[in-house]
């Protein structure tokens, strides 16, 4: 058997046995009471117990079980966004651990990046927390960290947005918007413009708004969106915050 027989639904027994370990001719698994009646005393599935429904960006069929594309290498594919800092699952979600079926049948050997999203990701869909936005991720400034075409950026832990599922936005990158040519500090990786750290002094609050909390109307993202307060200053300010 395999290790956690004892705790069948929660060592993810169910991925190959069924989701009631009634078997699975297919692949070649028996039911769990073939040869003996329940020695166990788990009943339902916690978190699912790897009977969740998968996720529709798992296209790759290898022995029966769909995996994500770029599962040879599930670090820097981003499998441990779902599955887990080491790939050891995350029950909470209904994520089995990359070794639930087989041993590591890959060459990288860690630092991917986790599910740890920015405080400003408030809105919980399917278990992970997105960006308010999020069915417009152009116009919403969501590419600002996920890419210019949502592609994922590793060097600052922003997965791609197709990670998990497919487009469910209409929105294409023409809708995005774009940085005033003087905007040419980086920070991050992200450009601000000169002044950035007295906003209210140095009228950023023109177009981010007397709060800085952005302007949909001129399209300007809040300064919260990726970080919080990194400036010196209060507020005040209509206009130029003066």
């Amino acid at each position: 058997h395999a290790p956690g027989n004892d705790t069948p639904y929660s060592s993810w027994c169910t991925a190959c046995h069924g989701n009631a370990l009634q078997g699975d001719l297919d692949l070649g698994a028996p039911s769990c009471t073939a040869c003996h009646g329940q020695i166990w005393s788990e009943t339902t599935p916690p978190g699912g117990g790897g009977s969740l429904a998968l996720p529709s960006s798992h296209t790759n069929n290898i022995s029966g079980f769909l995996h994500a594309p770029g599962n040879d290498t599930p670090y820097s594919s981003w499998c441990s966004v779902c599955h887990g800092s080491s790939l050891q699952g995350d029950l909470d979600i209904g994520a089995p651990p990359c070794t639930a079926c087989h041993t590591v049948l890959w060459s990288e050997t860690g630092g991917g990046p986790t599910g740890n999203p920015p405080a400003n990701h408030t809105d919980n869909v399917s278990g992970f927390e997105h960006a308010p936005g999020k069915d417009t991720p152009y116009s919403s400034w969501c590419w600002g960290c996920h890419g210019s075409n949502l592609q994922g950026d590793p060097g600052i832990g922003a997965p791609p947005c197709t990670v998990c599922h497919t487009v469910q936005w209409s929105e294409t990158p023409s809708d995005a918007r774009r940085l005033p040519s003087n905007h040419t500090d980086s920070e991050r990786g992200f450009l601000h413009a000169p002044g950035k750290n007295d906003p209210f002094g140095n009228l950023c609050t023109v177009c981010h708004g007397a709060d800085l909390r952005g302007d949909s109307t001129l399209g300007t993202p809040s300064c919260y969106q990726c970080h919080g307060q990194e400036w010196s200053g209060s507020g005040g300010g209509g206009g130029g915050g003066m």
